[in-house]
């Protein structure tokens, strides 16, 4: 008998890991579940595990006892996964809300992926053995300081990958080690060039606004009344997943939560 008929072919199961869950996901979280879809349609086992108890958490008494009462008695984890389209591959990405990853069954886990520096932090290598990616979104200082960024991101036994140069540059500035760069992608097919910039109203501007003070948002806005002043011919419009900010001015054009083909447009 050729035993290589039989020959058993292990699958690959990765973690990745997530500050506790969002009723909706955008930025950070969307960006890694589009690549999960994708990676599981390489017949690749993917868990999103959400954790509640992280280190340098700025979270009240009252909201880790909110993520308790969660954990204990609302399947959130279902919730995320039937309310985002994981594409034909869903079976092969689940989810789990845990208060403590260190609790978790990681016995046939071959690679962990964090999310950001706190996670990243919990499964340092010094008592993880498991392979590490460390996905890198943003300058991460208004969760811990400089010298613990350089110190997490700069394990030779992780794998650290960022988004942009910029971001490469900031790191590496600190003495942080980064393996790669990975641009976010932009789906060519739902965003494109409908209309040719000549065909388009003269004088516009649009931005995304965002209430997270890392966005700085106002910057954006203080810089629309001073245009606004030296011209009022410009049509300026804002849009974002919040509603309408009580200090938008009314002749800033506001969209909420817009559709894809609104945003083409």
């Amino acid at each position: 008998m050729n035993t290589d008929d039989h020959q058993y072919e292990k699958m690959i199961n990765i973690d990745i890991l997530l500050p506790s869950p969002t009723k909706r996901p955008i930025g950070g979280y969307k960006i890694l579940y589009e690549y999960a879809k994708r990676i599981a349609d390489n017949n690749i086992n993917i868990r999103f595990v959400y954790v509640l108890h992280l280190p340098f958490s700025k979270d009240s008494i009252k909201k880790k006892l909110f993520n308790l009462v969660k954990l204990l008695f609302f399947n959130r984890a279902q919730y995320i996964a039937n309310s985002y389209d994981f594409g034909p591959s869903k079976s092969m990405i689940k989810h789990r809300i845990v208060y403590n990853y260190k609790l978790t069954n990681q016995k046939d886990i071959d690679l962990i992926i964090t999310s950001e520096v706190r996670t990243a932090i919990i499964v340092n290598p010094k008592y993880n053995l498991k392979p590490k990616i460390s996905f890198i979104q943003g300058y991460e200082t208004w969760i811990v300081d400089e010298l613990l960024l350089r110190k997490t991101y700069s394990n030779a036994k992780t794998y650290n990958i960022v988004i942009s140069n910029w971001l490469r540059e900031k790191y590496e500035n600190i003495g942080s080690n980064i393996d790669t760069v990975i641009p976010n992608a932009i789906d060519g097919e739902t965003f494109f060039l409908k209309k040719i910039p000549e065909e388009r109203y003269d004088f516009s501007i649009c931005m995304m606004y965002s209430r997270l003070p890392i966005k700085q948002s106002w910057i954006g806005l203080e810089t629309y009344e001073k245009l606004h002043r030296i011209n009022d011919k410009i049509k300026f419009t804002a849009f974002g997943v919040y509603a309408r900010p009580n200090i938008m001015p009314t002749w800033i054009n506001y969209v909420h939560d817009p559709s894809e083909e609104l945003l083409l447009d």
